[in-house]
Formats: C-alpha cells, sequence, structure tokens
C-alpha cells in the first residue's frame, strides 16, 4: 500500500505543504489506517495525548495522528502547528455504539475551532468488516454532523482489510486542494 499512496499522493500534491490531522478515540484503528499507508510509527506522549507524525517527501505532506483523551484539548496541544492543518480525518469505530454520542460533541467541538474553518473533515467509520458494526447510515442518523459551508465527507472503511483505505485518502486529498 505504501507504494500506490506515494502514487497517489504525487499525484494530488505539488509542492505546496499540506498537513492533515488523524483523531479519534483510542482502538478506533488509526494505527491500522497509517501502517496500510505503509508509514512508520513514531510515537510521542505529552502525558495528555499520544500522537504520531509522518513526513511524506516528495509530497510534502505531513500526517499527524492523535490518541486524545478529549477534543477539548485539542486546539491546545496543537497550538503550535493548528495554523497548519489543511484536512481532519476523524476515525470512529463502527462497532462501539456508546462511543457516538460522544463522537457528535466532538465532531462539534472540532468545526468550532476558528483556525481549522477552512480544513475538509472526512469522517471514517472504521471496522465496518465486523459484524456487529452500525452502518455509516446509522452512525449519520447518530452523530447527526452536517457542518454549514465546509467540505466533509462520511463513508465507511475497514482498516485491516484495506477496503477504503484509497479511497479515504483520496477524498482527503482532493478536497485539500481544490
Amino acid at each position: 500500500m505504501g507504494a500506490i499512496l506515494e502514487l497517489l499522493l504525487n499525484k494530488f500534491f505539488n509542492s505546496s505543504r499540506y498537513h492533515i490531522i488523524i483523531i479519534g478515540p483510542a482502538s478506533s484503528g488509526k494505527r491500522t489506517f497509517l501502517s496500510k499507508l505503509g508509514l512508520n510509527d513514531h510515537n510521542f506522549n505529552n502525558g495528555i495525548i499520544a500522537y504520531n507524525t509522518n513526513t511524506l517527501l516528495p509530497a510534502d505532506l505531513t500526517i499527524t495522528s492523535f490518541v486524545y483523551t478529549s477534543t477539548f484539548q485539542l486546539s491546545r496541544v496543537l497550538e503550535d502547528r493548528i495554523n497548519e492543518v489543511t484536512g481532519i480525518i476523524y476515525m470512529l469505530d463502527s462497532t462501539n455504539v456508546s462511543r457516538l454520542k460522544v463522537t457528535k460533541l466532538e465532531l462539534k467541538n472540532i468545526i468550532n475551532i476558528p483556525a481549522l474553518e477552512n480544513s475538509p473533515i472526512l469522517v471514517l467509520c472504521n471496522k465496518q468488516d465486523l459484524p456487529t458494526a452500525k452502518s455509516v447510515r446509522e452512525i449519520e442518523m447518530v452523530i447527526k454532523f452536517e457542518p454549514e459551508n465546509k467540505k466533509w465527507n462520511i463513508q465507511g472503511m475497514s482498516a485491516a482489510s484495506d477496503d477504503g483505505v484509497f479511497e479515504a485518502i483520496e477524498w482527503i486529498s482532493r478536497a485539500m486542494i481544490n
């Protein structure tokens, strides 16, 4: 998958810098998603939020993945880099129904961060391959995420089986450059 990612990134990106943040609760599949993209796992932990950072060249794309306790802390942790963010991927676990109401609040918090107002948001409903997964439509009905005047998309995927991984990167790539 790493070679496919490189081809895709070279197709979409020029010499501009792009910075995608991948956020979501623990065990939502962010690490698996990154590994399917062929990215190394660099762990940093500041006591509140654990995160991974990968820079892809020649595309000059930085992908930062966060495992956090709350999005209320996100803007504080990202303070020094928040103005560089050009795309947001929010990953959720489609089998964790109890977490969906919290997801709704977290997405609302994200779209209310002024520095992120022009960044497209891709909501990835991971683990769609599992029998207990809620469908994308069911998740959409619970989280009721429909930001006005913002590029956004919600789609299902399975990071474990690669299903939807390529399409996710393609969507966020197109949304950031258009």
